[in-house]
């Protein structure tokens, strides 16, 4: 099976360049902090789909990306203010190293979804994003 994460490393790079610049710190995997607790809120994404490309990310590729963004508070503020940078930084097409561009169209949008036994809150955004000409 190939390693999505050095399949989509432009793609990547500029996915998380992109959030980083919009206040938002982004990751497959959520943070700990030094004794191995998860430190809140934070925001995973999972690329679940990238065509059958196995070296690198080119044109033409349609990688789908689903966001999580998970919250122990009971209250929905800061999950709302984190989707809502999210949203901000993807109004622009991404640039990857390679200069190819990316648009992206959002194609799913969960509202709060509140997990009974953790209490945790989650809002899931999935968007489609197409990689296509020279920039």
């Amino acid at each position: 099976m190939v390693n999505i994460r050095d399949t989509l490393t432009p793609f990547h790079i500029a996915l998380v360049q992109r959030l980083k610049q919009h206040g938002v710190e982004a990751s497959f995997d959520y943070n700990e902090d030094e004794t191995g607790d998860i430190e809140f809120p934070f925001t995973t994404f999972e690329i679940p789909t990238i065509e059958n490309n196995a070296s690198k990310t080119t044109f033409g590729d349609k990688p789908l990306v689903v966001f999580y963004i998970v919250d122990e508070q009971p209250t929905n503020g800061r999950l709302y203010d984190i989707r809502a940078k999210i949203i901000q930084a993807l109004e622009e097409d991404l640039i990857l190293s390679n200069n190819l561009t990316c648009s992206n169209q959002k194609t799913d949008d969960s509202g709060v979804i509140r997990d009974p036994e953790s209490g945790f809150r989650t809002v899931r955004l999935t968007y489609q994003f197409y990689i296509e000409g020279v920039k």
